[in-house]
């Protein structure tokens, strides 16, 4: 049997998700001048290469680019592949998106067991007294109840020593597992499983192995229905069948049970973060590329075309996670996954597994556009992608399959908004104009009514290409997109509340501030100080959601853009009014800094650093009793930006810092003299 659950799973995540992913930066440079009182000048570019907060469920992006400027980044988002955003929020959303859903899918598992009941009593002996007394426990959800009546009805069939006691006693101890999970008590259901599986052994060997697989599969499935700890359990019932198959002596057994361990580790891995993520993560293809020892193209075609995409899904996750230099390697080992699966799967046979594969492999080769972060290169990657999602978008349609439409669709928006930033204004509002006015069909889908969090999250991608389009068209028409994009995100914020999704709600916080601010750019002078107060008092909203210990990659981020939304009202203020916001902008600067790595995040750090220098030589400019310790420490901030800079092969941001840090020594030594 060709097992695709993990891309099933996927799939099924993505949908719940909505938009995610996808990062691709717009940023807006700001130069002061050596003055007391700044003029703003800002113009747009397409970033080289983006720095990531590590770790970021949104992965929202810290500017790259520091040389002799203020950066900010702006984010369009996507869904690719399935979402590696909140897991375990999406997960439950998953599971049970309401109470009532909970409380109806326990109830099914009642009575499916109560079902199971019947059946032993209609094919054995164990007495229709017996059989009521569990019903009647069952019914009034004492299921520790049923489980001792369960005990004492296997005990009747202990000492029977002939196969049919032995297999209604295997059946019993079935039953008394599914009552422990009714309880929420996984032990004791592993414990009931593990001793069926004996007696199923001693019933007819070679059988144990096989119900063992049955019952992680059962721990699985209700794991991801009830959460609980069951999938992990799973893994340990899967590594003892392990011991029992040998990829020599159970070749097909063997790499079946190495493929149903790799779906669990992942479906674990969306419950986890940092290490413990990576870690099922890195399980997981291991047990992929093992299975794939014996399921090759010549001998299990399905199966093989089944695992080469689980593989790649699990990559595809474990490069985000990563990131860095094996971020690369992984995309790349990915993308021939998917491929692999293609070389068996057809369109005319197997569509939807087709549209599937098509689908994922989109998402990878976007990720590697990303990853390039500009040239050729990244454009040749957007255009695979695009090709991908337009192959799968010949299955996915809105009559037959409306939620993967939109997902795809998404995916297809988003592509076309990343390819737009790197081919600039003139050969990218095209793509731009496509990307809205899919965003916009995928509304008709996905309606407010119909599925808020869909419809929400598509207004997140919506606003991001309008915002973009209208920073390019500057003048009246400009102005109207990014306003559009303002009230398309401010009904999003009536979807996702601060009580109801956090995270969702700090996502679109952020937008709208980013939103805000290029509202500001394109503004008129007496408006643009109280935009950019909207888009702080936007950016302060957000922190509000999120904290240093629980959520350190999006405090950081949030941190970083209020910084520089300071440093921008600080530019319009001007005089010594300007010294209290510039010292609110260094305060974030810094506390961003707590959180971003060096090592980790070379291009975000040294951007940091580098705002931290222009906002400490403005303070000197502006305060004389602090100049010259202000100065001291601006030429220090950008000596450790020049650290990272000469080490990352960037000429052009090397000589502005440089060059800052010249100025500042130069003002410094004018003091001295």
């Amino acid at each position: 049997m060709i097992d695709w659950s993990v891309l099933d799973w996927l799939t099924a995540v993505a949908a719940v998700a909505g938009i995610v992913g996808l990062l691709l930066s717009i940023y807006s440079r700001f130069r002061r001048t050596t003055k007391s009182d700044s003029q703003t000048r800002a113009s747009t570019k397409a970033s080289p290469k983006a720095a990531v907060v590590a770790g970021s469920p949104n992965a929202t992006v810290l500017s790259n680019s520091p040389g002799a400027t203020i950066v900010h980044g702006d984010v369009i988002k996507s869904v690719l592949g399935y979402s590696i955003e909140d897991h375990e929020r999406i997960v439950n959303e998953r599971v049970a998106q309401t109470r009532e859903d909970l409380e109806r899918a326990h109830q099914s598992e009642v009575d499916a067991l109560q079902r199971k009941i019947d059946a032993l009593s209609s094919e054995t002996d164990v007495g229709v007294d017996a059989v009521r007394a569990v019903h009647a426990a069952l019914s009034a959800k004492d299921y520790r109840r049923a489980q001792d009546l369960l005990a004492a009805m296997e005990e009747t069939q202990i000492q029977g020593i002939v196969r049919p006691a032995l297999s209604t006693q295997a059946t019993i101890r079935t039953l008394r597992a599914d009552a422990a999970l009714l309880s929420g008590d996984t032990s004791m259901a592993v414990e009931h499983f593990e001793e069926a599986a004996n007696l199923h052994e001693s019933i007819e060997p070679g059988q144990g192995p096989h119900f063992r697989n049955d019952a992680a599969q059962r721990l699985v499935e209700y794991s991801m229905r009830f959460g609980g700890d069951g999938i992990e359990r799973a893994t340990t019932l899967y590594r003892i069948n392990l011991q029992h198959w040998s990829q020599d002596d159970n070749p097909d057994e063997w790499a079946g049970t190495q493929n149903n361990l790799g779906n669990a580790h992942v479906r674990l891995s969306s419950r986890e973060t940092g290490n413990r993520a990576l870690h099922h993560l890195s399980e997981a293809t291991i047990a992929f590329r093992a299975a794939l020892k014996v399921r090759t193209r010549v001998t299990h075609p399905d199966d093989w075309a089944a695992t080469q995409f689980n593989l790649g899904a699990a990559l595809v996750v474990l490069a985000r996670r990563m990131g860095g230099e094996q971020m690369a390697r992984l995309l790349d080992d990915a993308v021939e996954a998917f491929r692999a699966a293609l070389q068996t799967l057809s369109q005319v046979d197997n569509p939807v597994r087709w549209a599937f594969a098509q689908h994922n492999l989109g998402a990878a080769l976007a990720e590697q556009g990303k990853l390039v972060g500009g040239g050729q290169a990244a454009i040749q990657a957007f255009e695979d992608a695009k090709c991908a999602f337009r192959a799968a978008l010949q299955v996915r349609t809105p009559e037959s399959d409306s939620a993967k439409w939109a997902v795809t669709q998404s995916n297809l928006g988003s592509v076309l908004g990343g390819q737009a930033q790197l081919e600039g204004a003139e050969r990218g509002s095209p793509l731009l104009h496509e990307a809205i006015a899919i965003f916009r069909n995928i509304s008709q889908v996905r309606t407010r009514e119909t599925d808020p969090i869909g419809w929400a999250k598509n207004q997140h991608n919506l606003a991001s290409a309008l915002s973009l389009l209208g920073t390019w068209c500057g003048n009246q028409t400009g102005v109207s997109y990014v306003n559009e994009a303002i009230g398309v995100l401010q009904n999003a914020l009536q979807i996702f509340t601060m009580e109801s999704s956090p995270a969702d709600w700090f996502s679109t916080q952020v937008r709208l501030a980013s939103a805000l601010e290029k509202a500001a750019e394109l503004a008129s002078e007496e408006q643009r100080t109280q935009l950019l107060q909207r888009a702080i008092e936007s950016l302060r909203m957000a922190l509000t959601a999120v904290t240093r210990d629980g959520d350190p990659s999006h405090w950081a981020d949030a941190h970083y853009r209020l910084g520089v939304a300071l440093v921008k009202l600080s530019n319009l203020i001007g005089g010594s009014e300007n010294i209290p916001v510039l010292r609110q902008a260094l305060e974030s600067f810094q506390n961003a800094l707590i959180i971003v790595d060096r090592d980790v995040q070379p291009w975000a750090w040294s951007s940091l650093h580098c705002n931290v220098g222009y906002s400490l030589e403005t303070l000197g400019d502006l305060d004389p009793d602090t100049r010259v310790q202000n100065y001291k420490n601006s030429i220090s901030a950008f000596e450790q930006a020049l650290e990272v800079l000469v080490t990352l092969e960037n000429v052009e941001d090397v000589k502005r810092t440089q060059a800052a840090r010249c100025r500042v020594a130069q003002k410094l030594a004018t003091i001295r003299d």
